[in-house]
């Protein structure tokens, strides 16, 4: 909550938005322009929908990570779109506050690095031609972000469904059912507990994939 403080300090107006697990806001393009999003808690995709329903996820972002646009001309034919993965807290300010305090301005540059490695990861996980090679990217990015280990075992700690894999990687359920049908004789990821991934044997997955 460093940025609440930071706000209260430099008596910053801000605004604090709170989503609801498998909840979105979509982004006015003018809004976003002018404003700066900061995740307080939480989890969410970001991603980047066109008009002619194309749309690409950019990152999955989490803790003082910064939902941003660097573009000065957004044109009418996209618009941004935040998914909530678990319960999310957002914090808002106007842009040009930002340029008044220095200090501010040194914890912001910290978390928009923090942030583009994200985006960074995101890129190369959409970067494998093949759908199968996407999907076993992404469990390995949620398992190296969030995984929890346990004897033989990781868990995904927050619910995410085959649809929100599908948007995630550019695929669909259906592909996605199937994908993970044919992994499951080797690594065996579960479903429990409302759709939280549990992966056995995450060694197999490498060894068997991934040479």
């Amino acid at each position: 909550m460093k940025y609440i403080y930071y706000f209260s300090k430099f008596n910053i107006s801000y605004y604090i938005y709170e989503i609801k697990t498998g909840d979105s806001i979509i982004f006015n393009r003018n809004y976003y322009q002018k404003t700066f999003f900061i995740i307080l808690d939480g989890l969410v995709l970001l991603s980047k929908h066109f008009t002619n329903t194309h749309s690409l996820s950019i990152a999955i972002l989490s803790n003082h990570h910064i939902i941003f646009n660097t573009q000065k001309n957004i044109t009418i034919n996209y618009y941004y779109k935040v998914l909530a993965l678990k319960n999310t807290y957002l914090i808002s300010l106007n842009k040009n506050e930002i340029y008044k305090h220095k200090k501010l301005i040194i914890n912001i540059i910290n978390s928009y690095e923090l942030t583009l490695d994200k985006y960074s990861s995101m890129n190369d996980i959409l970067a494998n031609k093949l759908v199968k090679y996407r999907l076993l990217q992404l469990l390995f990015f949620l398992s190296k972000e969030f995984g929890i280990i346990k004897k033989q075992y990781i868990n995904i700690p927050f619910t995410i469904s085959k649809y929100q894999i599908g948007i995630i990687i550019g695929s669909n359920q259906n592909t996605i059912n199937k994908l993970l049908k044919n992994l499951s004789p080797y690594i065996k990821i579960e479903y429990i507990n409302n759709k939280k991934i549990q992966i056995k044997d995450p060694f197999h997955l490498i060894h068997k994939y991934c040479y």
